[in-house]
């Protein structure tokens, strides 16, 4: 059976079903809001989706152009011809060597034109829409740490800005997803915010190493470990991106079998001769 999950007034329970979580009762994420699936697919399946329909609206435009007795002012009178009317009409090209005849190849022409001009508009502002999208170049560390830091168990991870330009007044919220049982015997899943020992920083330029103390009364250790109940840590990063002038988000989600023990992050800043700092991020992930 599939685990269906609802956040609600900061709760996230769940339940057990074998259907797709149902939203307005539509089951399809494409049904439900067409641009924001096509403004959050990835560029292969946008262009992939209007090569499809392009070359679907008109063979279907082709195939009534075809049945259709003398639609096209031509000698020839195979589907090849037609199709590539259709072609020519969807694109307002026009080269003159083919043409409409009769009143019912007209009315399709005018449909065909109108659908033709419409979509060009539609694809245009959805590519810019998604060229203009503010994202953020920002990775983690794949692996979260416990150990002993300044005398203190901490858990800390990493994050490194790729692009290398200024994220203005950053902030990070650290969030910590944990099973729970009421007191009536349902089953619940409460989000603790996690108390980091800085959560924002001025300039997020290069990397950042964030830590947390387990030892002033964390939410997610008990006993001197981690609890078991707990289920995700959930990492949230905003800031203004000074490039672009806009507002940037990054997220990542650390489950529990992500957390090394008595590890550390690997150096990976460096002072150059000429001052300059190097960063080599192949040693990002890399704990000593």
């Amino acid at each position: 059976m599939r685990k269906k999950s609802y956040i609600y007034d900061g709760y996230l329970s769940e339940s057990s079903d074998s259907a797709e979580l149902l939203v307005n009762d539509y089951d399809s994420k494409l049904s439900r809001d067409i641009y924001h699936y096509l403004i959050s697919s990835s560029w292969f399946k946008i262009f992939l989706c209007v090569i499809t329909l392009y070359f679907l609206i008109n063979l279907v435009f082709a195939f009534f152009y075809w049945i259709i007795p003398n639609s096209i002012n031509h000698e020839s009178k195979n589907f090849y011809d037609a199709f590539f009317f259709s072609i020519q009409t969807f694109s307002t090209i026009g080269y003159g060597s083919l043409s409409p005849t009769g009143i019912p190849a007209n009315i399709l022409v005018t449909f065909q034109s109108a659908i033709g001009i419409i979509s060009v508009a539609l694809i245009t502002g959805i590519v810019f829409s998604k060229f203009s999208k503010p994202t953020a170049n920002i990775i983690f560390s794949n692996k979260m740490i416990l150990s002993k830091i300044d005398g203190k168990t901490q858990l800390s991870f990493r994050m490194g800005n790729m692009r290398a330009n200024d994220i203005v007044q950053a902030k990070v919220v650290l969030s910590a997803l944990i099973d729970e049982v009421s007191d009536n015997g349902s089953s619940f899943r409460k989000i603790y915010d996690l108390k980091l020992r800085r959560s924002n920083t001025p300039f997020f330029k290069l990397t950042w190493t964030l830590f947390h103390s387990l030892e002033e009364n964390s939410p997610i250790f008990t006993s001197g470990e981690i609890r078991k109940d707990l289920r995700a840590i959930a990492v949230t990063v905003t800031g203004h991106d000074s490039t672009f002038s806009t507002t940037i988000f990054a997220r990542h989600l650390y489950t529990k079998d992500m957390i090394e023990k008595n590890k550390f992050f690997k150096d990976i800043m460096y002072d150059l001769p000429d001052g300059r700092i190097k960063i080599n991020y192949e040693d990002f992930n890399t704990l000593v």
